[in-house]
């Protein structure tokens, strides 16, 4: 709580004694407190927007991998978690490593920009000089400084905050990760190593002395394994060590631990990939080891376990895909329903087996696909309505281009280059003007096929098009064609 909350006025006399200056402070901490979350809500992209909303932002800004990761974050909130991965991936892919892992720190690990920065630090500043005893506002300002990358200045602020509030764990916590951070990790040991010495009753102190106890195979590691968790029942990684433990000999009391892990230490990718690992090597069940991988991935996208963490979820989730596909043909179920799976990877399983079953129905399935929030299902049943353009219906795609959903546009701007050529010459380069700049990089990139014939036109539209991501794309298209 902070210092000017705990001001006890008992009576009229106390009042008296209370300042001014003290009472303004104490309002404008109010109001600094209420700026300060509305500044976070203003930063936390896509949380509270419909998926529609999102879609429509990614369509309409699709040279920003902010946009694509954040339909990713909308995606994985409602539970669409492998879908959300492939996007993400395709992200990388598109945009490149390091613009990926900066979009990734700014939506899903709520880093801030340098305008939003200053702004908040301003706020902060007055805050801490109001109420210099008061550990909150130290604690967002390092926040905020390890949110922008400036992990020294984080460390500055957490020593303060730690000098004011010793016992309090979660500001060491943070310390050591920023130290460890800042490349002091010598620093980083010794500190925790004192705390805990300080600090025996607490559940940290707990998890070091376990932690030698096994490292050092002591007889009573299991014993100490087992009063630690009776004392602290809701710490994640003492169930983590517990599972660890238990792995080989006793599988199942494993599996309550790794699983207990998980939940207890919800943000924590070694936890959750640890539990994968689990389901992964020691249960053989992928679908299981899928949803920890895929939680440990928008945790950590970096996260390893002698495997990178996208490693993981793409070998679990082929596994998967191909044990409900057999499922699937020893059954009575068809691939249009598998087409409907609301597991991706299935439905382009699906899609590359339907051209012995090609119909109609089909093509309206495909048809509905190519709107799909996976890239990879997108370009699949694209490939395959091109593949097919004598069961094509023309006025289904001649609504589709003016549709007013942007995706739909573009599924179309595809379907009609890659099956009309350069008879769609006249009916697609308008849409090189398109507001959206999903269809405009649709429709350059295929019109810039030389069997589309449209490649003067493409040229002439970019030298004015105000994206300069999209112009960047086109260029680089252009001089690769040339060599």
């Amino acid at each position: 709580m902070n210092e000017w909350l705990k001001m006890r006025i008992t009576n009229r006399h106390e009042f008296a004694r209370i300042s001014t200056k003290q009472i303004a402070a104490a309002f404008a901490l109010i109001v600094l407190s209420l700026g300060l979350s509305l500044a976070k809500a203003a930063t936390a992209p896509t949380t509270r927007q419909s998926l529609d909303s999102s879609r429509l932002a990614l369509a309409m800004d699709y040279g920003n991998p902010n946009a694509h990761l954040a339909l990713a974050k909308s995606l994985n909130g409602q539970g669409n978690a492998l879908t959300a991965f492939l996007i993400c991936e395709h992200a990388r892919a598109l945009f490149g490593e390091e613009a990926f892992v900066s979009s990734f720190d700014i939506v899903f690990r709520g880093h801030v920009t340098d305008v939003l920065f200053h702004a908040r630090k301003q706020m902060l500043q007055t805050a801490i000089s109001l109420a210099p005893r008061s550990v909150e506002p130290l604690k967002e300002m390092a926040e905020l400084y390890a949110a922008h990358g400036e992990p020294a200045d984080a460390v500055s602020v957490l020593r303060r905050a730690i000098g004011i509030a010793p016992d309090d764990y979660t500001l060491v916590e943070s310390l050591q990760l920023d130290l460890q951070t800042a490349g002091q990790k010598a620093d980083a040991q010794a500190m925790l190593n004192d705390w805990c010495r300080d600090h025996p009753g607490t559940p940290p102190a707990w998890e070091r002395r376990v932690s030698e106890a096994l490292s050092q195979n002591d007889e009573s590691a299991s014993a100490l394994l087992d009063e630690a968790i009776a004392k602290f029942p809701a710490d994640g990684q003492l169930h983590l060590m517990r599972g660890r433990f238990d792995e080989e000999q006793k599988p199942d009391d494993a599996e309550a631990d790794f699983i207990a892990a998980a939940d207890f230490a919800a943000t924590s990718a070694s936890a959750q990939g640890a539990a994968g690992r689990f389901f992964l090597k020691t249960r053989h069940d992928p679908d299981r080891a899928l949803k920890y991988y895929l939680a440990a991935y928008f945790l950590d996208p970096d996260f390893n376990d002698w495997e990178s963490v996208d490693q993981r979820v793409g070998d679990c989730a082929h596994e998967v895909t191909q044990e409900r596909m057999t499922a699937a043909k020893a059954s009575a179920a068809g691939l249009a329903t598998l087409i409907a799976d609301p597991n991706p990877l299935v439905e382009i399983e699906a899609m590359s087996q339907i051209s012995g079953e090609w119909d109609d129905r089909a093509q309206d399935q495909l048809l509905g696909l190519t709107i799909s929030d996976c890239p990879e299902v997108r370009q699949v049943s694209i490939q395959l309505l091109i593949a097919h353009p004598a069961s094509l219906v023309g006025q289904k795609l001649e609504g589709m281009v003016r549709n007013q959903n942007p995706w739909t546009r573009a599924a179309a701007v595809s379907v009609l280059a890659g099956t009309r050529k350069t008879a769609a010459l006249d009916q697609l380069s308008p849409l090189l003007a398109d507001p959206s700049v999903l269809v405009r990089f649709t429709c350059a990139t295929n019109l810039l096929d030389p069997d589309n014939g449209g490649k003067a036109i493409v040229i002439a539209s970019m030298r004015k098009d105000p994206c300069e991501w999209l112009r960047n794309v086109v260029a680089g298209e252009l001089a690769q064609g040339s060599r």
